[in-house]
């Protein structure tokens, strides 16, 4: 009997490989932010990939950053009051005295995020990392 290949767990595989962020930032996409910070400008870079980036001290209040990836990214003491960050990736991102008030996240992914002295979307702070 010939092998025949499972096709239903290749599509799957290759479903997830096209879901899940690449390996590291993507250089475009951090220049595109640092462009709309140094000119003043709304940051709007929904779906960008901020993977393992250290984006930590910058003031993003008021971004559109919904569906971003910041997997492995620092952001610690991060401004992030206000922006739409609506299915933005987190996991494993380190958010320590990042402000996120009211912010919106909806099904935003947090998992394995470090959080300490992190305010939350709802203007609580998170300590549960210390």
């Amino acid at each position: 009997m010939p092998f025949r290949r499972p096709t239903v767990l290749i599509a799957a595989l290759a479903a997830l490989a096209a879901a899940a962020p690449a390996a590291g930032f993507v250089e475009e996409d951090v220049a595109r932010l640092e462009a709309a910070l140094a000119a003043g400008t709304p940051v709007v870079c929904p779906g960008c990939n901020f993977s393992y980036a250290n984006l930590s001290g910058l003031d993003l209040s008021d971004a559109d950053l919904a569906g971003a990836y910041f997997y492995g990214a620092r952001l610690r003491g991060t401004v992030l009051r206000g922006a739409g960050l609506d299915r933005a990736d987190f996991t494993r991102a380190d958010l320590t005295d990042a402000d996120l008030a009211g912010a919106s996240m909806t099904d935003a992914r947090m998992v394995s995020t470090r959080r300490c002295n992190t305010r939350m979307p709802d203007g609580n702070l998170d300590d549960r990392h210390c």
